[in-house]
Formats: structure tokens, sequence, C-alpha cells
């Protein structure tokens, strides 16, 4: 039935039989993915968005973040504005415990956000830069013009970090940053409330692959990085 509302380029009944699917059998999850590219063939990005929203942590728990950021990826390309996606992006860059490229993600997340009027998005990316980057004061002070740090983002557990040494770079540089701690949550993560750190078996793994998984989303970070959210300040 799924196949055949693929087919039939119908993306919402794709949606709606996909989740009967999946609620028989877990192990189906990523016939999303085809429900998500049909949206976003018609153009639905937030529609798409939100379908691998629905699966990315299970996308991340499985090792599937090839394909996660591919899609991601291909929703910047199509909208780089769009929130959610760079919500996405951090989380993929969380779970790979890459500072550089997360903070890069929060900051262009927090500028999309404040450009579209999303308080609690931008309160959100604000909250974790100002825990990541405590030396950057106008991410405290942005917050503070929102009304503070959201709640629950400031309650997440954040990994210890070490700063570099022998001149690897200014200290305000995310670059300084070298080694985490990895720490373990018992509740379930999501995209809206949740970066939990996965084991450091899968870390470790996910660390082999993400020169190779990271190219293509990296090169819009890159010139983000030279408009950041604190440059436009």
């Amino acid at each position: 039935m799924v196949s055949a509302y693929i087919q039939a380029e119908d993306p919402q009944q794709a949606e709606a039989a996909t989740e009967v699917l999946v609620s028989k059998d877990s192990s189906t999850y990523l016939r999303f993915v085809d429900v998500a590219r049909l949206y976003l063939s018609s153009d639905s990005i937030d529609a798409a968005v939100a379908v691998v929203a629905r699966i990315s942590e299970q996308m991340l728990n499985d090792r599937e973040e090839r394909q996660l950021l591919d899609l991601v990826n291909e929703f910047l390309t199509r909208n780089t504005d769009n929130v959610q996606a760079l919500r996405l992006l951090a989380r993929v860059y969380w779970r790979q415990r890459d500072v550089e490229n997360l903070r890069a993600a929060l900051d262009r997340m927090a500028e999309a956000a404040q450009a579209a009027g999303l308080a609690d998005d931008e309160r959100y990316a604000l909250t974790q830069l100002a825990r990541l980057a405590p030396e950057q004061t106008a991410y405290a002070e942005r917050l503070q013009e929102l009304g503070g740090a959201a709640e629950e983002s400031a309650a997440e557990a954040l990994p210890a970090f070490e700063p570099a040494i022998d001149g690897a770079g200014d200290s305000a540089d995310v670059a300084a940053f070298n080694e985490f701690a990895i720490e373990r949550e018992e509740s379930s993560a999501s995209v809206e409330n949740a970066f939990a750190w996965d084991s450091p078996e899968r870390a470790e793994s996910s660390a082999h692959a993400s020169d190779d998984l990271t190219s293509s989303a990296d090169s819009h970070l890159k010139l983000w990085s030279q408009k950041s959210w604190l440059g436009r300040r």
C-alpha cells in the first residue's frame, strides 16, 4: 500500500500508510525516507523535515548518519534558512561530537530563527551556544532580551571539555576544545528536547565516518560562518 501511494505521488496518504506499517513492524521505519522525498519533490519542505525529524534519533542509533546528513543537506539546499533542518544538522554534529560544526549550525539556527521571528527556536540555539561558549557574552545578552535561557535546554547534560594547548588557537575559537566526556542519559532523546550522547564505541565509529558524511553539509556551514549571528550583532 505504501508503494502504491508513493507511485501515485500522494505524500499524505503515503505517510499515513507508512505509520500503519511501522506500527506493525518498527524495522520498516526507513520507509519514511521515501515519504520525505515525496514531500520534497512537491516543494513541501517543512513536511519533509517533520517526517525525517520523527525518525532521526532511530537513524542515528542505527548508524544511518550518511543518509540522514544527505537528507538534511537536500533540505538546506532548497532552503538554507529552514530552522528545523538546521536543528537536525546540529543534532547530527552533537552526536558526532564535532564542536566546530555544531557551533556553526547553532549559530546559523539562531540567526535564521531570529529572522523568522521564531523566538523559542532562537532561545534554544542561544541557550546551547551560551553553554558551549560562555566567554561569548553576546549569546547571554541576546538571551536576556528574549527573556532568559530555555529552561529545558539549560537542564540538558553537556559534555566536559578541556582547552587545547600548544597554541592551538584563540580561546574563543571552537577548535580550542579537543576532548569530550560522554554522558549517557536514561531518558529517550528527541529532536525538540534532548541531545543525548551515544556510547563511546558508537561515537568512535561515527568519528571514523564523519569526514565523508559531513563534506556536503560543511560547505553550507563554511559559508554561514563568514556571516555568523555574532558577526551581525
